[in-house]
């Protein structure tokens, strides 16, 4: 039909300048849970005999106000006497677009075959008319409520081409009202499937537009479609300085995303409520109420990555995490109060139950942190039962994408509700929901043709049974739903029904096939994962901790049982590959980038195999160093060490030449809550100043024990000189150097330490200082909130360059005000340094916004003076240097005490910039101590033939009867 259209629009229009002709309306109506603008397609224009005129006129304005009541069988029935009158008058035009507005009314009530049969005989009807500026726009019109059908059952990408061919129309007809809508619903469309970046294109260029006109429910809508947008991929600048002066400013803090979305959806609502639409005034709440809901899970995840709290930092982040649920639901329940459609009244119901059940869950995980949030969820269980029974208002729904995944949502927030089988069972209305969901399933099929939605609905009746444990009927149906995904070229909801087909398959005993099952899950993930990792907003882009890290850490889990004493070579070998690719994926969610440019294995091999190659080929370049992967789950911690293999490198050293792929593995059963508090402890004993005045090795040794202690013959067996650590979860807080044997801490054993946050991003070469440029920059200049770096600074400064004289002419200083963001950009751009050394307060943080350093430009503005890691990975990037970086150290600057995985920080900044080593320090050191280290470190490093990892270790040893508070925080991350 389409192409027939075009055809007929090449044919038959002229290239001639037209009018708005006659007039038009705009109702509101559902895209999939979204409102957007269609035309009730008008035929006021159209010449009629009198008494026709009068009758279908007539009629049509009385569908009018039925649809906008909600009577949509009322409508259907004027509608089909209007239709049967312009027939028998020969009104073609009319009685074209008439049909247009049955459809919208088919579509109302789920009749979809019905909406399809009188669109299609609207559109051949308008096919014969003689071209005109009313012919087409009335095409136009008719072929944006074609879109309107086509994406409501389930076929976005045709619903798309109509907008553009509407589109195309319009710009035809010189119709900048029409073509504003089509743009704004087009928006919509995009955003539905996923492509919120391409929602954001095209919205951007029609803002200047809505805001020179008044206000109207176009805009409103357009206001909400940018704040949803927002919410998903983030602004980037481009939407901020299009609306430079629509935002309300807070003084003391920049606005973030969600600031910008909140202000942009409130926006959209005070239109509403001016115009009196009740359906976008509910339509704002809800997106509101959805914004609400992502500051929610983004203070949440800030709380999971921080440990060792004070109770006033404790109560800060509860406080922040109920205020946002509290606004989240107040939203929720202002929709569910004006919604004039059962669907968004039912879609506000279900998005505060499912916030309602995820605090729950949330409070009863973290009730041993903090306690009060389990007595506020108790306040909530009245409400949960509330709504635990919603089954009947299902019922009440048209046959929809919208209502189908309606039902999903509902059904999975009961099975998270009820954690195991009895608990599910005792829930209200639970025997329902196997005959939801087969109803579900079957509509998806028979009525809208729709494998995505049928997936969807088939993989949660299998995650149903599961719950049930009838294990068999689960397995059946999760692999239809594999199979409708794999058909619907759908990985997003593909790889949850293989990991879900992995976890069935464990508990029926079959290890090897959920063995193959996560693997297959794992790779179609990692397909999803690149395509969001550039969204700014972890709720859009995977939540880490809840889509990502659990898929991995369940397979190694498998691979790693902790009843078997010698694991299978194979084994350790896929366990070292998944928990480094979970590495990999951690630091790529971290940075939202893909690293895979970045990674040192060879692209033309995949897997185990590619990875074991890049190992053996570390091997052959420092036959001293090994591996050391620690891997962390819910009741054990184990350690794999990977000891050196090249044959000729080893009997070069007269060293005992292991067999290939040479792996060891040992598992202690230790809880991770039992390792969490000894890493704790471990941290306030090394950051004490009182170390050495009663004992606190005991933590130290601990870890020792179970790190290192079962490997220490093999270390010596082999002559390993370096110990290089990827380290997992709460471990990535304590300096390896300071564990602890009970008599030498593990740098005194003969050890230099070095950490990777994945061994494929690994370049071991060897360091030559000859020609070597040093760049310093230190800030001075005082700022609100960290303490004064003078006389720090200048102490270091002038120690340096007494090292690097004696061994170099190359070195330059930035000190006295001028390591500015400018001057920083010049020298780079002008120069080229191989080792730049930065001290200057900053931050290495889990969190991307809050990991930066500050510079010395005049500014009280905080984000004038401080560079985050994108910024300053631009600048390095852009330095005129043929030769890598070879080194990048942070002086002055600290990862945060209580985030438990403040090492990304580090780790990203060191990957971003290109840095082969970098060294920065876990907590801020005093000045003058830091000022000895740093002299120290240059000294061994200039002296020549020393890796950096030696450098570091000989200074902290030269330093080792100081307290470890003084010498243990600076770690090398790389080389």
């Amino acid at each position: 039909m389409l192409r027939l259209l075009q055809d007929f629009w090449n044919r038959r229009i002229p290239p001639i300048v037209r009018q708005w002709v006659g007039s038009s309306f705009f109702l509101l109506l559902l895209f999939v849970g979204t409102a957007i603008a269609l035309p009730i397609l008008s035929t006021g224009s159209v010449a009629q005999p009198v008494s026709q005129q009068a009758t279908a006129g007539t009629l049509r304005q009385q569908a009018r106000q039925l649809y906008e009541r909600g009577e949509y069988e009322a409508a259907i029935a004027k509608l089909q006497q209007a239709a049967m009158q312009l027939q028998a008058s020969g009104n073609i035009l009319a009685q074209g677009l008439v049909l247009g507005n049955l459809s919208l009314a088919y579509q109302a009530v789920g009749e979809w075959e019905a909406a399809e049969a009188a669109i299609a005989q609207g559109l051949k009807l308008l096919e014969t008319v003689e071209s005109s500026p009313s012919t087409l726009r009335a095409i136009a019109g008719t072929l944006e409520i074609r879109s309107q059908l086509e994406f409501a059952v389930g076929k976005p990408e045709a619903s798309l081409d109509l907008l553009q061919a509407a589109i195309d129309l319009y710009e035809q007809l010189e119709d900048a009202a029409g073509r504003l809508r089509v743009g704004v619903n087009q928006s919509f469309v995009l955003q539905e499937v996923g492509r919120d970046r391409a929602a954001l294109k095209q919205l951007l260029p029609l803002l200047p537009t809505l805001l020179a006109q008044p206000d109207s429910l176009l805009s409103a809508i357009a206001f909400r479609s940018l704040g949803n947008v927002l919410r998903g991929v983030g602004d980037e600048g481009m939407v901020e300085e299009v609306l430079a002066d629509f935002w309300e400013r807070s003084p003391d803090r920049n606005l973030d995303d969600l600031d910008k979305s909140r202000q942009l959806l409130q926006r959209s609502l005070e239109i509403a409520e001016k115009l009196q639409s009740s359906q976008d005034i509910a339509r704002a709440h809800f997106s509101l109420g959805n914004t609400e809901r992502a500051a929610y899970f983004r203070t949440q995840d800030a709380w999971d990555r921080s440990r060792a709290l004070g109770p006033t930092e404790e109560k800060v982040l509860a406080d922040t995490l109920v205020s946002f649920f509290d606004a989240a639901a107040d939203r929720y329940r202002q929709a569910e109060r004006t919604a004039t459609t059962p669907l968004l009244r039912l879609q506000a119901q279900l998005n505060y139950f499912s916030l309602l059940v995820d605090f729950e869950r949330y409070s009863s995980e973290v009730r041993d942190r903090y306690a009060e949030l389990e007595e506020r969820a108790a306040t909530n269980s009245s409400q949960l039962q509330q709504f635990q029974n919603l089954v009947p208002q299902f019922a009440e729904l048209p046959v929809s994408r919208a209502g189908i995944y309606a039902e999903i949502n509902f059904v999975e927030s009961l099975l998270t509700l009820g954690k195991t089988r009895q608990q599910f069972e005792q829930l209200p209305g639970n025997e329902d929901l196997a005959t939801l969901l087969a109803d579900a399933i079957a509509e998806s099929r028979k009525t809208l043709g729709d494998r995505r939605a049928e997936s969807y609905a088939t993989g949660m009746l299998g995650k149903l049974y599961a719950a049930q444990e009838q294990w068999q009927d689960a397995q059946q149906l999760t692999q239809e739903a594999i199979l409708l995904a794999d058909a619907a070229k759908a990985p997003d909801i593909l790889y949850q029904w293989q990991w879900q087909l992995g976890r069935v398959l464990h508990q029926m005993r079959a290890d090897k096939e959920a063995i193959a099952a996560y693997e297959e899950a794992i790779a179609t993930l990692d397909i999803v994962r690149q395509d969001l990792l550039s969204l700014k907003n972890a709720d859009t882009r995977f939540l880490f901790r809840d889509d990502v890290e659990p898929a991995y850490r369940e397979l190694v889990d498998l691979l790693l049982p902790p009843t078997v004493e010698k694991i299978e070579p194979a084994q350790l070998e896929k366990s070292l590959y998944y928990i480094d690719s979970l590495k990999f994926a951690e630091l790529e969610d971290f940075l939202r980038c893909s690293l895979r440019s970045s990674s040192q294995i060879n692209p033309q091999k995949e897997g185990v195999a590619a990875l074991q190659d890049h190992l053996n080929a570390v091997a052959d370049r420092d036959p001293h160093l090994a591996f050391l992967y620690t891997i962390v789950l819910h009741d054990r911690v184990t350690a794999i060490l990977k000891l050196p293999q090249p044959q000729s490198s080893a009997a070069k050293e007269g060293a005992i030449a292991p067999p290939r792929q040479f792996l060891l593995s040992r598992t202690h059963r230790v809880p991770e809550q039992e390792l969490r508090e000894t890493v704790d402890e471990a941290r306030k004993n090394v950051e004490s100043p009182t170390f050495f005045l009663q004992p606190t090795e005991e933590p130290l040794q601990k870890l020792y024990q179970w790190l290192i202690a079962d490997f220490e013959p093999y270390l010596q067996k082999h002559n390993i000189k370096t110990l290089a650590f990827i380290l997992d979860k709460d471990l990535q807080r304590i300096p390896m150097a300071t564990l602890h044997d009970g008599n030498q801490f593990l740098i005194q054993k003969g050890y230099s330490v070095t950490f990777s946050p994945s061994i494929q991003l690994l370049q071991p070469r060897t360091f030559n200082l000859e020609g070597s440029q040093i760049l310093i920059a230190g800030a001075t200049k005082k700022r609100t909130g960290f303490e004064s770096l003078v006389p720090g600074v200048p102490d270091q400064i002038e120690k340096l360059k007494q090292v690097l004289k004696q061994f170099l002419a190359n070195y330059e200083i930035l000190e006295n005000g001028n390591f500015t963001t400018s001057e920083l950009k010049n020298r780079l751009i002008s120069n080229s340094y191989n080792i730049i050394h930065f001290i200057t307060h900053g931050q290495f943080r889990s969190s991307f916004e809050e990991t930066h350093i500050l510079t010395d430009d005049e500014s009280q503005n905080w984000q004038d003076y401080s560079l985050d890691i994108n910024e300053l990975a631009e600048m390095l990037q852009q330095s005129s240097s043929e030769i890598p970086l070879e080194l990048l150290v942070f002086s002055a600057c600290e990862s945060a005490s209580g985030d438990s995985r403040a090492m990304l920080g580090m780790s990203g900044m060191a990957v971003k910039s290109g840095a082969l080593g970098t060294v920065g320090a876990l907590w801020f050191v005093e000045q003058p101590k830091a000022n000895d280290l740093m002299e120290e470190f240059y000294k061994k490093l200039m002296s020549g033939n020393i890796s950096k990892a030696k450098a570091l270790r000989q200074a902290q040893l030269e330093m080792i009867t100081q307290k470890p508070r003084r010498w243990a925080p600076f770690i090398l991350v790389g080389y």
